[in-house]
């Protein structure tokens, strides 16, 4: 039976596309796996063909290259053999590919070497080599890539160093080393890479230390360093990386300090120094970080302290603090020692976490923190929150879960889309809810979560149930208002998310409320 006629019965069999297509393959595999090593022999054996600038043999797990001769393709610019699981090797001829840009060898699991005929590929912008967990090391002649711009090593888990000549890739911008399990050290000329721009070393378990040399990295903008065993300090020299932008420190599990040049990052935006549970302070050269407005400190549960230099961050709009189990008088919060302090840090801040951190009071400062619109106190000991509260005209979502010792909720801000309050078992009151004025479906279309707030009283309810009608009231008349009676359909399926919010309101109570 020829291919035609295979496909004609297919189409003419009346089963389902799916199971077709399966029992396709498996009664046909036989010859499948034939045709494909006759297609291979054949192809690479053909006349030069001198305009094939892509060739794509992803997933190909039979194939073989050891005897090809990619010379055949002489402007041949992109190849991709990623997922080829039975590749060995490359072919010594890759040399003659001396137009290629992209080399994707992705996932492929039994390569074990690249040939020194790589250091021909004087074309080569981008090298894949993600999942090539066989892969024990690179050639020296890889530092002939004059023109390598990224280098992807992700979960290449067998290799344990890199080539000498690896300072020699002058014009590399991006180098992933994520998941590099067996490498023990980064070159000490690591400077030389005078274009890095992004270097990325997640869980490069036996990596004892970086480089003084680290610092020489003009250009580096990002720098990812995360879930280190070994790793119990940074490079002082880290100061001198005047254009990171990025800096990821998460899951160090013992480091314990950081450099006081930590300040001198003028240009960083984004710092994140989760889950590191060594960690008890932070330099005071922080407040010196005029640009930044992004700080993740979750999970830093020994850290007892924030310096006073925080309240200089002025850009600073996202903090989290989340399970600092340390910090019970979380300077956050506490009311700041000038005029000057208290505008600085109120008056960007959007986002603040310090859910299970160990609060026990909420100061009156909170209500000049005027540009929050994301407030996070879950699982924390406070018995009230300040009235105040109201005066934070932008607050969209306040997140109270589980604050066991809550009993009153203060009027809260007209502005606020959502109110997680669920296990707050000893909230007993609260003040009315309802919303001001006309307000859009958007704005009334809101989640108020009272689950397992079983020590309520009645008037309390009353009020949650009353407003929650008040919603329900608003959302339908702003959708009829917005539809006319040709549209209704149209209007109805295009809303179909925004219908789904009625079960928000309709189910805010958990066991115990309907009395």
């Amino acid at each position: 039976m020829n291919f035609t006629c295979i496909v004609a019965s297919l189409n003419n069999s009346g089963m389902n596309s799916r199971y077709a297509l399966a029992s396709f393959f498996i009664k046909y595999r036989t010859l499948f796996k034939l045709f494909m090593t006759l297609f291979y022999a054949f192809f690479f054996n053909l006349q030069p063909l001198e305009n094939l600038k892509v060739m794509n043999l992803r997933s190909s797990s039979k194939l073989s290259l050891s005897d090809s001769d990619l010379s055949k393709f002489p402007n041949l610019e992109v190849l991709n053999l990623g997922q080829c699981s039975g590749l060995a090797g490359l072919p010594s001829s890759i040399k003659n590919s001396t137009r290629l840009t992209e080399l994707i060898l992705y996932r492929c699991d039994s390569l074990s070497t690249l040939p020194s005929s790589i250091g021909c590929l004087s074309q080569l912008v981008k090298l894949n080599l993600i999942f090539c967990r066989s892969l024990a090391s690179l050639p020296d002649s890889i530092g002939e890539l004059k023109s390598l711009k990224d280098l992807y090593l992700y979960s290449c888990s067998k290799l344990a160093s890199l080539p000498n000549s690896f300072h020699e890739l002058k014009c590399l911008a991006k180098l992933n080393l994520i998941h590099c399990s067996e490498l023990v050290s980064l070159p000490d000329n690591i400077d030389e890479l005078k274009s890095l721009v992004e270097l990325k070393l997640f869980s490069c378990s036996k990596l004892e230390s970086l480089p003084n040399s680290i610092g020489g990295l003009k250009c580096l903008a990002e720098l990812c360093l995360s879930n280190f065993s070994k790793l119990t300090s940074l490079p002082y020299s880290i100061g001198k990386l005047k254009c990171l932008v990025k800096l990821n420190l998460s899951y160090f599990s013992k480091l314990a300090s950081l450099p006081d040049c930590f300040g001198e990052l003028k240009s960083l935006v984004l710092l994140h120094i989760s889950f590191c549970p060594k960690l008890v302070s932070l330099p005071n050269s922080i407040g010196q970080l005029k640009c930044l407005a992004e700080l993740n400190l979750s999970g830093c549960s020994e850290l007892a302290n924030l310096p006073n230099s925080i309240y200089y961050l002025e850009s600073l709009k996202w903090i989290n603090l989340e399970r600092c189990y340390m910090l019970n008088k979380s300077p956050v919060l506490k009311p700041r020692c000038s005029e000057v302090e208290e505008i600085a840090f109120g008056g960007c801040l959007q986002y603040l976490n310090l859910g299970a951190s160990g609060v026990s009071e909420i100061p009156g400062s909170i209500g000049s923190l005027v540009s929050l619109r994301d407030l996070r106190l879950s699982c924390n000991d406070f018995e009230r929150i300040p009235a105040n509260i109201k005066q934070l005209p932008m607050l969209i979502k306040l997140d109270l879960h589980g604050c066991e010792r809550l009993q009153h909720l203060p009027e809260l801000p007209s502005s606020l889309q959502v109110l997680i309050a669920s296990y707050c078992i000893s909230l007993r009151s609260l003040a009315s809810i309802f919303i001001q004025g006309e307000k859009d479906y958007e704005a009334a279309s809101q989640q108020f979560n009272f689950s397992y707030c079983l020590k309520l009283d009645q008037n309390a309810c009353t009020r949650i149930m009353e407003d929650a009608h008040l919603r329900i009231r608003c959302m339908a008349s702003s959708l009829f208002n917005r539809v006319n009676s040709s549209s209704l359909d149209l209007a109805l399926k295009n809303n179909h998310d925004n219908f789904v919010n009625l079960s928000h309101i309709l189910t805010l109570f958990g066991a115990g409320i309907f009395w």
